[in-house]
């Protein structure tokens, strides 16, 4: 059995036996000391533990024997350097990713805390430069995981800014904060939307990180997404729960900001989780809405939406229903036709919906066409498939007789 006793007062701290402490992988001092810091909220670097008999400090890499009684101190920190000239010496240490460095600084001990004239500390330089094995030494030394910078700046914030997923991560299993902004708003999230680093984002709403977190305009990580164009962060967001219909400072919901920067590629997803369409189609977007409505198939309850929405459904040019047609959505087809959709008008190469089903062999749309009374004898010259070539004679007769 293996006692450890603080040594000021003589309490039990631990009674270890060899085959638990084998259960723990703690075979040396400073594996016992790991397993110590879990029971007494004291890191490793500020233990001391000596035998009973002997007050030579046991060094770390020391093997542990059985039985016997250590005894346990807590270290003060050193009071030699200033504060600054300790920052200093640490940072050095943690831009040149000298890990070695680190711990000694650590083991002498002192502060991992101390921070330089603007309030950043060791862990905030590690995450600045993505240094993990010296953040997990820091966050071991009890380093303050949420600290401030004067510019509101966690470590957190630091690494989902620039990138450093693998940070991020570190952060998170440590408990970071994830909701605390800098000195602009900006969350961690935001942080990552803004320059788009998706492993950060992934990383932050898995953690469940507020995805309709605003900044100080405010402005929510969508607004973002949307006006940048950004199908893929806008789609992780809001199948993160973000608000498709949030305003932000001027009003703008997400869709109007995609449709005016002329980002389309985002409005299928906006479209799929319900996004508002008046103010939209009010500024002349019905045609590239329909577009990215049809863009992955049959949306029929989308299409229903811009209908109701009262969406423009007919172009000099081409129309949502040559669109429809040419490519098979037989769901839209109808709806649109239900809405008065001109089945004869041709498109800007002059052909009519009724040409671009049979040209691709759409039998479902050729026949919700021919039963709005499309006018079936201008294609009977074509050269189309057996089946479409009897349906489109099949309708011209029957328009004749």
């Amino acid at each position: 059995m293996l006692l450890v006793q603080w040594r000021a007062s003589g309490n039990l701290v631990a009674s270890l036996d060899e085959k638990q402490l084998s259960f723990e992988q703690a075979q040396t001092v400073g594996d016992l000391k790991k397993h110590l810091h879990k029971l007494t909220g004291v890191s490793r670097f500020r233990q001391s533990l000596t035998r009973s008999e002997d007050v030579t400090e046991l060094l770390d890499e020391q093997l542990l024997h059985f039985p016997g009684v250590l005894l346990l101190l807590q270290k003060s920190f050193c009071s030699g350097e200033s504060e600054k000239a300790g920052y200093t010496a640490i940072k050095q240490a943690v831009e040149k990713n000298r890990v070695e460095d680190v711990v000694a600084y650590l083991t002498q001990p002192q502060d991992p805390n101390v921070v330089s004239y603007n309030g950043w500390s060791a862990l905030h330089d590690a995450c600045k430069f993505n240094r993990e094995e010296i953040a997990k030494l820091l966050l071991e030394a009890d380093s303050d995981i949420d600290m401030t910078t004067q510019a509101g700046f966690t470590p957190i914030n630091v690494a989902a800014d620039r990138g450093h997923d693998g940070m991020v991560h570190v952060l998170i299993g440590a408990a970071a904060d994830v909701e605390k902004s800098n000195l602009t708003g900006a969350s961690p999230l935001m942080s990552a939307v803004r320059n788009r680093h998706y492993r950060c984002v992934q990383l932050l709403v898995e953690s469940r990180a507020d995805v309709n977190t605003s900044d100080s305009q405010p402005t929510m990580p969508l607004h973002v997404a949307a006006e940048t164009g950004d199908a893929f962060l806008a789609e992780m967001l809001l199948k993160a729960g973000a608000l498709v219909n949030a305003a932000r400072f001027d009003a703008a919901k997400p869709l109007q900001l995609a449709s005016r920067k002329g980002q389309d590629q985002v409005f299928g997803s906006l479209l799929k989780f319900g996004a508002e369409l008046d103010v939209v189609i009010q500024e002349g977007a019905s045609w590239r809405l329909f577009v990215a409505a049809m863009s992955d198939g049959d949306n029929v309850d989308v299409i229903s939406r811009l209908l109701e929405a009262r969406a423009v459904i007919d172009f000099r040019r081409t129309s949502p229903l040559h669109l429809a047609s040419e490519k098979g959505l037989a769901g839209a087809v109808a709806l649109l036709l239900a809405a008065a959709a001109d089945a004869d008008r041709p498109d800007w190469q002059g052909a009519r919906p009724l040409r671009l089903a049979a040209r691709n062999g759409h039998s479902q749309v050729l026949r919700l066409l021919l039963e709005s009374r499309a006018d079936a004898s201008t294609e009977l010259r074509e050269k189309y498939t057996e089946d479409v070539l009897q349906l489109l004679t099949s309708a011209a007769d029957q328009a004749v007789g």
